[in-house]
């Protein structure tokens, strides 16, 4: 598959065809819908959030459309949400997919811009937030190839890393990780899968030398797909073996890592006709895939996670039914996963979430969109708090 196209197929799939709490606090926190802004008039959608405090949280997303997405960031300053649209120098639209935030006014948001209509031609985009407007950076090119950008990790404001994808004409797709040094974005050597194309679509971790990758490797048919982890030391990256089921097709679509020793994966794998959930968990030695909830009757998407500690790691996603979709929401509490209750927007064919994260001092936000029975028309924002922890909501 083109890298210019699975951008948009990672997070708006399964629309097309439908058009840190304490274990002590646990009875007052729950997930409710937060509302936000749809800076677009059809179509919008958010698909990672970051931030460093209460007022202080940014989201991303696009608004989706047939041959055409345009990107754009929120922030909430603790009272009301401003939206500012992504740069499009290319003119034919773009989306943003990844964003961290390493310090108060320093906030960097990670995607693509197209060089021609129905998402070909894609162009890595990175923006920076300097604390009064969003600047373009210049992301690494790849000679005759079309790149794009899924995921952003920061470390430290002179250390981050943003993952994706990128791939020349006819040729098999290759892993893209670029580096920021504060002071200029350069392409690491990152390993590929023989004959496979290969995808990162996440980027996470501990420290500066621990930080793991996350995707697929696909073959011909692009539905012969496998899960792909990669690790940097501090010094090389290396492809990491991962589990997935013996036999059948598998994704991880988000990672998280509390040390070397503890990190998650999450995503999906085939299992007939319908998709199961994919939890994979690594102790420091190896990848091992752990039991998570298959609720049935439809396949499932992980899209997101995020870990509070080692007894509190959150997925999120979706369930497709027929022709309804609903978030999904689990809860690793130490010694299993468990379904948590999420909400859904009333009267809306589908909610979902793209992604998950926690915010100091401000409990868990999820990120993602809802939609009638056509087209996405809406921004979709779940807090998951405590008490105090709850910003005041805008509404």
């Amino acid at each position: 598959m083109n890298a210019s196209i699975r951008v948009a197929a990672v997070v708006a799939y399964a629309l097309l065809p439908l058009a840190a709490a304490s274990a002590s606090a646990a009875a007052t926190c729950e997930w409710t819908l937060f509302p936000t802004l749809d800076p677009y008039r059809t179509g919008n959608q958010l698909v990672a959030v970051a931030g460093t405090g209460a007022s202080d949280v940014w989201e991303v997303g696009a608004s989706f459309r047939k041959t055409v997405s345009l990107g754009y960031v929120l922030h909430w300053n603790g009272s009301t949400w401003t939206a500012y649209k992504e740069a499009d120098p290319l003119k034919f639209g773009g989306q943003f997919s990844g964003v961290a935030a390493p310090a108060a006014g320093d906030v960097w948001a990670v995607g693509s811009q197209y060089g021609a209509s129905g998402y070909r031609k894609s162009q890595a985009a990175i923006e920076h937030w300097t604390g009064s407007q969003f600047a373009v950076v210049a992301a690494p090119a790849v000679q005759n190839a079309a790149t794009v950008l899924y995921g952003v990790a920061a470390f430290g404001s002179n250390d981050i890393w943003a993952a994706g994808g990128s791939q020349a004409t006819g040729a098999l797709e290759q892993s893209y990780l670029i580096h920021w040094d504060g002071s200029a974005w350069t392409q690491a050597a990152s390993p590929n899968v023989p004959k496979f194309s290969t995808n990162l679509t996440a980027v996470a971790g501990s420290s500066s030398t621990d930080v793991w990758s996350v995707g697929d490797a696909y073959g011909i048919p692009s539905s012969n797909y496998q899960t792909l982890a990669e690790h940097w030391d501090g010094s090389a990256w290396t492809i990491v073996p991962t589990q997935t089921p013996t036999g059948h097709s598998g994704r991880l679509n988000a990672v998280t890592a509390l040390s070397p020793t503890d990190a998650w994966a999450v995503g999906q794998y085939v299992n007939g006709s319908s998709l199961v959930p994919l939890t994979e968990h690594w102790n420091g030695s190896g990848w091992t895939t752990v039991p998570a909830p298959d609720p049935g009757g439809g396949s499932v998407f992980l899209l997101g996670v995020t870990a509070v500690s080692s007894t509190e790691v959150w997925a999120v996603g979706e369930i497709a039914r027929g022709k309804r979709v609903v978030t999904y929401a689990l809860r690793w509490d130490g010694t299993a996963w468990k379904v948590a209750k999420s909400q859904n927007v009333p009267k809306r064919a589908a909610t979902l979430f793209n992604g998950v994260a926690a915010i100091p001092g401000a409990g868990l936000w999820a990120v993602g969109g809802d939609a009638s029975a056509k087209d996405v028309i809406d921004t979709v924002t779940e807090q998951y708090s405590c008490g105090q922890e709850r910003p005041a909501s805008p509404r």
